[in-house]
């Protein structure tokens, strides 16, 4: 696959990035591989492989919290994207990042926008998780009075994608901030009973759930 002539070339180091780290002790090799795939789909002037590269490449800055390489990671995948919602999950990823820098008032702004683009593209779904993954955001602010206005309007949304637990998780801390012990308790209860619902496979998981380290 290393042949210079392989159209498959930059999507090997993609792979070989995932597999070189797979027990986390060479996040080095990894990050140097997902580089080399970036690399060569950027000398092919290949905009899918360089999209797909920067978005694993912008994982791995996230998982190790570097996060002001992660925001421009985003930046450059919302500058090659034409898809609603690559950009609006992007977007909503530099205001997570903003919200680990704790930086409000970027996070805020960008989830504004996210939302924004989600609505306008009539995209249900995705407005479900860009609601509740900035009410998490709200959260670790502190701002739980505004994070409950954030979460409600994300629950009222009728779809599958609705999912419950998640819902609750997020409700669940906003109470636990706001001292109201007795309204997170209902929460609580329903999450002990429920926790198979959350899944790392599910599609929402990374992006929206990511935030949740913070709380």
């Amino acid at each position: 696959y290393k042949s210079i002539n392989s159209p498959y070339l930059s999507s090997a180091y993609r792979l070989a990035a995932y597999q070189i780290n797979w027990q986390g002790n060479k996040a080095l090799e990894q990050e140097g591989l997902l580089l080399m795939s970036l690399g060569v789909a950027e000398n092919k002037n290949d905009t899918i492989e360089i999209v797909e590269t920067l978005d694993a490449l912008a994982r791995y800055y996230v998982m190790a919290k570097e996060h002001i390489k992660a925001i421009g990671v985003y930046e450059r995948i919302i500058e090659l994207s034409s898809s609603p919602r690559a950009i609006s999950v992007s977007t909503a990823m530099i205001g997570v990042e903003y919200a680990m820098l704790g930086v409000k008032e970027s996070c805020a702004t960008n989830f504004d926008t996210a939302i924004a683009i989600a609505k306008n593209d009539n995209n249900q779904s995705l407005l479900y998780d860009m609601l509740r993954s900035y009410a998490d955001c709200l959260n670790s602010f502190g701002d739980s009075p505004k994070a409950l206005a954030i979460i409600n309007q994300a629950s009222q949304l009728k779809g599958d994608f609705n999912n419950e637990y998640y819902s609750n998780f997020t409700f669940l801390n906003a109470f636990l901030n706001l001292n109201r012990l007795d309204s997170a308790k209902v929460y609580l209860d329903y999450l002990q009973k429920n926790n198979a619902n959350i899944s790392p496979t599910d599609e929402s998981y990374f992006y929206a759930n990511y935030v949740t380290i913070m709380l």
